[in-house]
């Protein structure tokens, strides 16, 4: 039982620290799989997290496609699990929307 205490205070501590988006990563569009056929890739974006919910990965896989000079991101993967963490895989990509 003792044991249990320590562990479970620092999960509750580390719980608290959401990833965060930059200025660029709230101006991601996330495409659907059509909109991406359109689009122009610029670089495959892969974010892991071991302690962070499926949100927190994608939010720093939308700062990450900003960070590359992309106005949108496609997202293929998604993995997230409670004690494992979480996976976000993508494209960051620049399209031109009329």
């Amino acid at each position: 039982m003792k044991r249990l205490i320590p562990i479970f205070a620092m999960t509750l501590a580390i719980g608290g620290c959401a990833t965060e988006l930059t200025s660029g990563g709230s101006r991601i569009r996330v495409l659907t799989q059509a909109e991406a056929k359109i689009c122009a890739p610029v670089q495959y974006v892969s974010v892991s997290l071991p302690l962070g919910s499926a949100q927190d990965a994608q939010r720093a896989a939308l700062n990450q496609a900003a960070a590359l000079g992309g106005d949108s991101i496609y997202i293929f993967f998604t993995w997230s699990d409670p004690l494992r963490g979480s996976q976000v895989q993508g494209n960051a990509m620049r399209c031109k929307f009329g």
